[in-house]
């Protein structure tokens, strides 16, 4: 029902991360669902070793919650 919901209003369901199931009254259970804004630091740090790897003139950064890529050549990007 929320998925529903949420792709009516146009939010993308990959950015749900469901919690644990737990028990509630009347044999029914509860479930808590986090919303994720951006992308996690672990994951930014993962995508700038991944551009520093392809050895090309490019360099990333990060901001916040976002990856900036930028070099001097517009080809390389």
């Amino acid at each position: 029902m929320l998925r529903v919901r949420m792709a009516k209003r146009g939010i993308p369901l990959r950015c749900l991360e469901p919690g644990k199931v737990e028990p509630a009254a009347n044999e029914t259970v509860r479930q808590t669902v986090e919303i994720r804004q951006g992308i996690p630091k672990e994951k930014v740090k993962a995508i700038i070793a991944a551009i520093k790897a392809t050895k090309l003139k490019v360099f990333g950064q990060m901001q916040d919650d976002q990856v900036r890529v930028s070099g001097a050549k517009k080809d390389d990007l």
